[in-house]
């Protein structure tokens, strides 16, 4: 049995250490890596964890509070998913979930002795030393990643600044409590030089949030070690504690100094604008999707609208300013920036109150068992456990880093840590016999169990797959191989069809492309994923406009002015499209709306012309015209639509003078191209209305080549 217990806990370290190691390449999103080699191990652990319990015919688990209320929270999920109308997006997500409450228990029933915890923390500490390097080279120009989202903010290893931090905000504790715990000189300078890295790294994230959820840990570890241990007790100051200390803080100030230096004014605005209500000001973005959120949860508050659904639902709830925000900043909302609204949106009261009764749980039993251990070395590194914990439970009243791999997976083995310990140390566990129908009972269902978690591994190798290929035609559209795009994108589709961002860039290939009929079935197939993805709406409406579908081009265009108000393109397709249905009120009221974004569009200002010129009201109709005039003098089209609104008016010599400002060269071109039939309309409309000598009088230049126009005209019609 020793040798699964070594090879069990060697899995651990692995997932400990490689899963936020591990380098992206290639790939989109580079969580989908991370993923791959989480399950991957989660996996083979299940299948250890499965043989050790056939050959001992003993099932051993931990019978308390925190464990029933995970295996409920988990159910309250699941059963989230029956009541939703995106049930694959939710299964999926629910899969994820899976995967984490079998880290939590594998974790759990691990943990044999609390002096088994140590190595592992040591690990943890490792593994963000190293992660942290990287991002410190990154900061100062060593960046070994191809993908950098914000060159003014780390990343590191995990692909977003904000998820490196919350990650740190788990780790940093940790590295504390095994430095005050330590009692070797050399290690204890190896942990300080863990904390300096770690806490600059952080600090480069440039995430008030992370700021300010390490500070609350830290304050949280400062209040149990003053109520549980004496403070002139432990802390005798001799110099070289002092020495040791301003060396440490040397270093913060220096990184903290040159984070100040370095970080351009943007981004020291978005840190510091608290109050006003801007596109920089990231607190009141906040409170905006927090409002929307609670809207969303006002669908369903009792029973939650299903797992995955919360991006789905929130365009349709967001209040008007966020919705100019996403306009301005061309970003669009994928969660609430806020845990447990997500939670209570999703799986409804019960989750979440399961939900945050495994974190109280959690928190007392770590504090229970610290103060179990005030007189030993292991108090501090406990300390720290449970301080990095509720790091990361203050962390995700903010951030969306909760969301994906890394940072729950410090959450998740922290719990099992938790758990296990209290176990041990209370004796509460349960040990099971596996004869007869148990036996039979236990095989069945974890042969049903490995069964989906293969099914589950194989769909995410299939994704890594697509992530590729959406990479390689991300890079041959930048490229303008359009063609070549396609064909990836398809590929990336082909291996993953619950993704909307391949479906969106797909659409976008096609519309290039000139597929209309193609991408008029991509931005529907998208639409079935994700009704409101982005501006699905626009691309329906222009895919229904260039084939001549009126009516369902308005039907788009309308929902799309209706989620975001202040996307002007929108205007412009729902004014072109009213135009063509010729109902030119509706026309003229989306043409102005645009031109309040865009007043130079000469475009809008023909179609207003035109509008003014159908309901005779030719004063608007020339003021439009002459708009145009005023940015491209020689835009023949306004300057004849002018000429005829005149003859209209009867005002031949303005019509004329008009005529006359048209170059020599460019009225045969006119003659010879698009613009003939009005050109030659209007010269005949002249000489059939006027005699010689008054058009020789108004318009000297003009009259004396009628004939000649009429030839070539002529000449042309042969």
């Amino acid at each position: 049995m020793r040798v699964f217990h070594f090879i069990e806990k060697v899995n651990f370290f692995m997932i400990l250490t490689f899963v936020p190691l591990m380098l992206y390449w290639e790939v989109d999103d580079p969580n989908i890596v991370k993923k791959v080699l989480f399950q991957l191990a989660i996996f083979i652990w299940t299948l250890i964890y499965f043989i050790k319990v056939l050959k001992t015919k003993l099932l051993i688990f931990p019978q308390n509070h925190l464990s029933y209320s995970v295996i409920l929270f988990l159910l309250t999920a699941g059963l989230s998913i029956a009541s939703s109308n995106h049930p694959l997006i939710g299964s999926i997500r629910l899969e994820l979930m899976v995967y984490f409450a079998l880290l939590f228990f594998l974790v759990s029933q691990l943990i044999n002795d609390q002096k088994e915890v140590l190595p592992a923390l040591k690990v943890v500490c490792f593994g963000a030393f190293v992660v942290s390097g990287f991002g410190v080279f990154q900061y100062f120009g060593l960046d070994l990643f191809p993908v950098q989202r914000d060159p003014f903010r780390v990343s590191a290893t995990l692909g977003h600044p904000n998820f490196l931090a919350g990650y740190l905000v788990c780790i940093l504790p940790v590295t504390t409590g095994l430095f005050l715990s330590c009692r070797s000189p050399k290690k204890k300078y190896l942990y300080a030089l863990c904390l300096v890295v770690q806490s600059s790294c952080l600090l480069f994230t440039l995430s008030r949030a992370a700021w300010t959820s390490a500070i609350v840990s830290f304050i949280f570890f400062w209040g149990v070690y003053l109520k549980f241990n004496k403070l002139h007790a432990s802390f005798q100051f001799s110099k070289k504690k002092v020495a040791f200390l301003f060396v440490i803080i040397g270093g913060l100030a220096t990184a903290f100094a040159s984070v100040i230096e370095k970080t351009p004014e943007s981004e020291i605005s978005r840190l510091t604008s608290l109050a006003v209500p801007t596109t920089q000001n990231t607190l009141w973005i906040r409170w905006l999707e927090w409002k929307g959120a609670l809207q969303v949860i006002a669908n369903a508050p009792i029973t939650g609208n299903g797992l995955g659904t919360f991006s789905i639902l929130f365009p349709t709830h967001q209040p008007p300013e966020f919705s100019s925000i996403c306009v301005e900043r061309d970003e669009f909302l994928r969660h609430a920036h806020n845990e447990y609204l997500e939670i209570w949106s999703e799986t409804g009261i019960l989750g979440l109150g399961l939900f945050l009764y495994v974190l109280i749980i959690a928190i007392s039993w770590g504090i229970r068992l610290a103060k179990l251990n005030k007189n030993g070395p292991s108090f501090f590194w406990l300390v720290g456990l449970i301080s990095g914990l509720l790091g990361v439970i203050f962390q995700m009243l903010f951030s969306v880093s909760f969301r994906f791999i890394v940072v729950p997976l410090m959450f998740w083995s922290f719990l099992g840590v938790i758990n296990g310990v209290m176990s041990v140390r209370m004796g509460k566990i349960a040990v099971w016999k596996l004869e007869g129908a148990k036996s039979f009972i236990f095989i069945g269902v974890m042969l049903l169990l490995i069964g989906l978690l293969f099914l589950s591994m194989t769909r995410t190798f299939s994704h890594l797959s697509a992530e590729r290929y959406f990479h390689d035609g991300l890079v041959s559209y930048e490229a303008g191989a359009l063609k070549t795009a396609l064909n990836d994108i398809q590929l990336a589709i082909n291996r993953c069809n619950i993704r909307p961002e391949i479906y969106y860039k797909k659409g976008a290939l096609e519309s290039k492309l000139g597929l209309w009929p193609e991408a008029l079935a991509t931005y529907k197939a998208l639409q079935k994923i994700h009704p409101d993805f982005c501006h699905t709406n626009f691309n329906l409406s222009l895919c229904y406009l260039h084939l001549t579908d009126i009516e369902n081009a308005i039907r788009s265009g309308n929902r799309e002015v209706r989620l975001y108000p202040d996307f002007a393109e929108q205007y412009y397709l729902l004014g072109k499209a009213y135009y063509l249905n010729k109902t030119y009120d509706e026309a003229e009221d989306c043409f102005s709306k645009y031109l309040q974004r865009h007043p130079n569009s000469a475009s809008a200002h023909s179609y207003l012309g035109n509008i003014s010129a159908f309901h005779k009201d030719w004063e608007n109709a020339i003021f439009h015209y002459e708009k145009i005039l005023s940015k491209d003098p020689e835009n023949i089209q306004a300057r004849l639509n002018i000429s005829q609104i005149y003859m209209e008016m009867r005002d031949i010599k303005r019509a004329c003078e008009n005529l006359n400002m048209i170059p020599q060269e460019t009225q045969r071109l006119a003659l010879l191209g698009r613009y003939k039939g009005i050109f030659t309309s209007i010269l005949n409309s002249l000489e059939n209305s006027y005699n010689k000598e008054y058009l020789i009088e108004i318009c000297p230049n003009l009259s004396g080549n009628i004939k000649n126009y009429k030839d070539r005209d002529l000449e042309i019609r042969k």
